[in-house]
């Protein structure tokens, strides 16, 4: 049966000249609940800051457990500081400054800046205009975290691409990175595994790419990783005059590890049409998929769900869809997507204002 449709949660961006993160809370969660929140509702539990006027925060955010990091948009020509973390006090959440700034070593592109976090480790993306591009790791140290001026290791592709870098995620020990520009932006994801050692500088574990795969797919525009699976948009919106619908594939690692592969799966929308952008955010929790289409039936956007089927994943249409239902169209709704559990989260960038003329 289809996943019933979750209780979505508005998301709201929040930035300025000092860069600002909001942390958001459910009333009913079981903690106190922050003010003018009903129980069953979201409402801002945190103000997260990084003083300053020359860095805009919320590029991407990320959290696991009671750590949080924040990509940087830097506005001062230093594109060396990538992320702030910002930690859970014994106190709970609060207004704060951040308990870490972490620096790459080479110069990074502004506005790539993709982060993600799971328990210990962060991950941060970004390219660099050229060829040589790299995803750095930082690992908490023993203290706690702290300024981290050289990262744990440095992550490349063994072919290396401009792209690289512009969509990062990682699961437990195991790091994927998108490249939608490798090939003529036919794209591929990279997969890399923690080595028994720890982390250290390294090329990829295996390369995964779209058995069907051409030029302007922009396979890798966005990655997502639970576990042993991971799934990977393709917008296919690479050119105008060939724009497709886009898609998601599913790829399950393989009982020896991970090694160069195709697809297991791949992610269709039934009524899926050119332009749709599918495929521009994925997320993964378990056996469920997120994948979000912003520019499908516009100028609604969209949202689908896709459950595994008990004999494993297979080419499929999805299992639900996802619509705002504040009465507004336009907006990019799903432009970016989260799952965990039960609750799926869409964000509408353009929430109220449709642009570019209805696309």
């Amino acid at each position: 049966m289809p996943l019933p449709v979750p209780r979505i949660a508005r998301a709201l961006a929040f930035i300025s000249m000092a860069g600002i993160v909001c942390l958001a809370q459910s009333a009913g969660s079981g903690a106190s609940a922050p003010i003018n929140a009903s129980p069953g509702e979201w409402s801002q539990l945190a103000r997260f800051v990084a003083p300053g006027c020359c860095a805009l925060l919320t590029n991407s955010v990320s959290i696991s457990s009671d750590t949080a990091v924040v990509g940087m948009i830097p506005l001062n020509g230093n594109y060396n500081q990538v992320a702030k973390v910002f930690t859970k006090s014994a106190q709970g959440w609060r207004n704060a400054g951040p308990a870490a700034t972490l620096s790459g070593t080479i110069n990074v592109e502004p506005f790539t800046a993709p982060v993600a976090v799971d328990g210990d480790t962060i991950v941060t993306g970004g390219c660099t205009g050229t060829s040589e591009n790299y995803v750095f790791v930082y690992v908490k140290p023993a203290g706690g975290w702290t300024d981290m001026a050289t990262p744990t290791a440095v992550l490349a592709p063994s072919d290396g691409n401009i792209y690289f870098g512009d969509s990062v995620a990682i699961s437990g020990d195991t790091i994927i990175v998108g490249d939608y520009g490798f090939n003529s932006q036919t794209g591929a994801a990279y997969v890399y595994v923690k080595p028994a050692g720890g982390w250290h500088n390294m090329t990829e574990t295996a390369q995964l790419s779209a058995s069907d795969g051409q030029a302007n797919d922009l396979f890798g525009y966005s990655v997502s990783i639970s576990g042993n699976t991971a799934v990977v948009g393709a917008t296919q919106f690479g050119a105008i005059g060939t724009a497709g619908p886009g898609k998601a594939y599913v790829f399950v690692e393989p009982n020896g590890g991970w090694k160069n592969m195709t697809q297991t799966a791949e992610l269709t929308v039934s009524d899926g049409a050119d332009f749709d952008e599918t495929g521009l955010s994925v997320s993964i929790d378990g056996d469920t998929i997120l994948v979000g289409s912003p520019i499908h039936n516009r100028p609604l956007g969209a949202a689908f769900i896709y459950e595994k089927p008990s004999s494993g994943w297979t080419n499929m249409t999805e299992s639900a869809t996802l619509t705002p239902g504040d009465g507004l169209t336009g907006g990019n709704f799903a432009s970016s997507v989260a799952i965990s559990g039960s609750i799926a989260v869409a964000g509408t960038p353009y929430r109220g204002y449709t642009p570019f003329g209805g696309e």
